[in-house]
């Protein structure tokens, strides 16, 4: 909108960065650059943006592949890393012969046990948040 409003090339330069800017990524500012040169020097930029166009459909196109390796581990840490939790303490009861009233006065009833246990799930936690922010692709080129 804003350049539609003003027809000074600093102004459209401005609003052009801000544009690439609010995307982050590669693609933005290539487009943004195809704008400012399409409108302040009144260049042909269709085979630029025929370009960008390609390399946005070939970046979905890995991105689909990755969503399904991100589906793969997602299950991994949804539901591996807490069966392992639990595989470790049944190893323990078992292997080791602790009987569960041992197992439950080592592992809550001691300094050391409950800070092991939170220590779990503070990795657990944070695998999950690394997952969820890492997940979501920029389409970047």
């Amino acid at each position: 909108m804003g350049v539609k409003e003003n027809g000074s090339s600093l102004e459209i330069e401005r609003l052009t960065k801000t544009f690439s800017y609010t995307f982050g990524t590669n693609w933005a500012e290539l487009l943004a650059n195809n704008i400012y040169l399409a409108i302040v020097y009144r260049d042909n930029v269709k085979e630029a943006l025929d370009d960008i166009l390609d390399e946005l459909t070939n970046a979905k196109a890995v991105n689909e592949k990755g969503n399904q390796e991100n589906s793969e581990s997602f299950m991994i840490i949804k539901f591996v890393a807490p069966v392992s939790y639990i595989a470790s303490v049944f190893a323990i009861v078992h292997y080791f012969d602790f009987s569960w009233s041992k197992f439950i006065s080592y592992q809550f009833g001691s300094k050391y046990g409950i800070q092991s246990f939170l220590l779990v799930l503070l990795f657990m936690f944070i695998n999950l948040l690394i997952f969820v922010f890492l997940r979501r692709p920029k389409n970047d080129i």
